[in-house]
């Protein structure tokens, strides 16, 4: 049996507390920081340290090896190696909200660094991914997220017929997203798999007379109900509450919810009688589909248009939705080229969802197959040819979804579910506006109220930001963060006050 190696040392021989006290001083924030992560801690001299100056912040260490500094992992809240089974960025994703990504404190013990450069970089990198991603969701949730906080209820409303699956289905399918290859696939393609398709993908899917049997749509901004408009009636369509889609396309459309598992989610689906998929939220709708796709099927997924970059001149498939948009707003001073290539140049969202991808190479990769050309080349993932694909498929089991109907309460009773829990949701909003210490009984509500602060997540997104770095846990408050709790609670009582009426007026 080979032995141990000593680990090394990484700290000082003679006062190691009082080095790691000055390493904090020195990089200590201007805020007071809600998560501290720290890379290879050695000997966690630094744990003492961070939880003397922050008892509430959550400590994270993330080790650069698997061996050494054992005993000192439990001086941490939660610690990450790299033999453990998940990425870094899904381990650091599953425990760091993006909500929370203002409050983090990011540290590296550079002693380390010199022992083990090549984890340290991949470790940093992987951090940078994961913020990188967590920015691309906070821009998207403070654009949208008075709109998709309104589609929930609607939609709580106007869901009509309900599916789910009954049953794992024996066999793979067809994952068809809108990357420009998929052109070049579909011409060469022909399956009898089961399609899965992604909402952008489905005018390039009705141009070659391919009509899929479950669709995959997440967005929740104006645009996105124009994806369904091509859609065929024997089209299943799943979404989350969140999402958009057209009135008339919803009349006799089969559907099957998902649920991110928010607060939120579970009480309008509780009130409203409505069951759901279990589904997790991701940056990309494709990532989603993925996910589903796995879950439904226990054989091989071939993905399509899973490019994760843009083409040499156009960052989607061909027909689509943007090309009608942006023929509409070219013109002599901005003719379409430009439109294109000014949309070509920012990668940093596919660089994002790719890096997503490769992170979950170990749980994706053996069964999430891309058809070439394939675009960006994933670590982890294999690639086919559409040829190679559909001579395994004559051998293949053929698989089929198998859906069982859910019924639901009529829209009217649905309508009164949700206006009564909106009425509910304001009366905390004046109790809490009528108070003599707002920002106190702000505060222990968003961390009582689980739905409250989720209605506060959506409403007034970039606010809390601001609002979370603010110390209401002391006696004495400031003006501004007292004036800053008005003004949150005021816009959201404001809102639903808006949607109430419109609900009231309005027809499902």
């Amino acid at each position: 049996m080979s032995a141990v190696k000593a680990p090394p040392i990484l700290h000082s021989r003679y006062d190691p507390k009082k080095e790691a006290l000055r390493f904090f001083s020195a990089f200590k924030p201007s805020y007071k920081p809600k998560y501290v992560v720290v890379g290879e801690p050695g000997d966690s001299w630094l744990s003492d340290v961070i939880s003397n100056q922050y008892p509430q912040a959550v400590r994270i260490a993330i080790r650069y090896q698997d061996q050494h500094y054992v005993d000192t992992d439990e001086l941490w809240h939660y610690v990450w190696r790299p033999s453990d089974s998940v990425s870094l960025e899904s381990f650091l994703f599953s425990r760091i909200p993006d909500e929370d990504i203002p409050l983090v404190c990011f540290m590296a013990w550079k002693p380390a660094e010199r022992y083990w450069p090549e984890v340290a970089q991949y470790v940093w990198n992987a951090v940078s991914g994961f913020v990188n991603l967590q920015k691309s969701i906070m821009h998207t949730r403070s654009a949208f997220g008075k709109r998709w906080f309104s589609n929930m209820l609607f939609n709580s409303c106007s869901v009509p017929a309900q599916v789910l699956p009954s049953t794992v289905t024996a066999g793979g399918c067809v994952l068809v997203a809108s990357g420009p290859t998929l052109e070049n696939i579909l011409s060469r393609y022909h399956s009898d798999l089961p399609v899965i398709a992604v909402s952008s993908s489905l005018e390039a899917l009705h141009a070659h007379s391919i009509t899929p049997d479950l669709c995959i749509a997440a967005d929740g901004g104006y645009w996105a109900g124009r994806y369904l408009s091509c859609m065929k009636p024997d089209t299943i369509l799943a979404l989350p509450l969140e999402a958009a889609f057209q009135k008339d396309c919803s009349a006799d459309r089969k559907m099957m919810i998902l649920d991110f598992g928010s607060p939120l989610e579970k009480e309008l689906q509780s009130r409203c009688g409505i069951r759901t998929l279990a589904a997790r939220r991701n940056a990309t709708v494709t990532g989603i589909a993925a996910e589903i796709a796995l879950e439904l099927f226990s054989g091989t997924i071939y993905t399509a248009g899973l490019d994760l970059q843009t083409g040499s001149s156009i960052s989607h498939c061909r027909p689509h939705l943007q090309d009608h948009l942006l023929v509409a707003a070219s013109n002599r001073l901005s003719p379409l080229a430009y439109r294109y290539y000014e949309k070509n140049r920012d990668s940093r969202s596919l660089d994002a969802y790719a890096a997503w991808f490769e992170s979950r190479a170990t749980r994706f990769g053996s069964r999430l197959v891309r058809l070439s050309p394939a675009g960006r080349c994933l670590q982890g993932y294999s690639e086919i040819s559409p040829e190679v694909a559909m001579s395994r498929e004559k051998i293949a089991q053929k698989s089929q979804i198998n859906w069982m109907t859910v019924n639901l309460p009529p829209s009217n009773e649905r309508k009164q579910c949700i206006l009564s829990f909106i009425h509910e949701i304001r009366l905390i909003c004046r109790s809490i506006l009528l108070s003599g210490s707002i920002a106190h009984l702000f505060s222990r509500e968003m961390k009582n109220n689980t739905v409250f602060h989720d209605i506060v997540y959506y409403t007034v997104y970039r606010d809390l930001l601001t609002f979370s770095r603010f110390d209401t846990d002391s006696g004495s408050v400031p003006e501004d963060t007292e004036r800053m709790a008005r003004q949150i609670v005021e816009t959201v009582d404001g809102f639903l006050e808006k949607i109430h009426i419109r609900m009231h007026k309005y027809v499902f």
